[in-house]
């Protein structure tokens, strides 16, 4: 059985995912990577290391790595690095 992810074969064209499924979620069949709560726990892991660098008063994004000092609120960064 396959996958029933729909995917991008190329810019124009899409198509079902040509893996196998190996788990079965709400009467459908996923591979690994198509899986929706291996999707979800993924998203939240690239959300948690963005927030980790955001300032810990206002909120700010620190986009880039020379702000030392948040731009809007003033408090000092705690994480120096991007």
């Amino acid at each position: 059985m396959k996958c029933s992810a729909t995917i991008w074969i190329d810019v124009w064209q899409k198509g079902q995912c040509s893996k196998n499924a190996v788990i079965e979620r709400d009467g459908k069949s996923y591979c690994k990577i198509h899986d929706p709560k291996y999707i979800e726990a993924k998203h939240k892991k690239r959300q948690a290391k963005y927030a980790a660098n955001d300032c810990t008063k206002c909120g700010f994004h620190f986009y880039y790595a020379s702000y030392q000092y948040c731009p809007l609120c003033g408090t000092k960064r705690t994480k120096l690095r991007g």
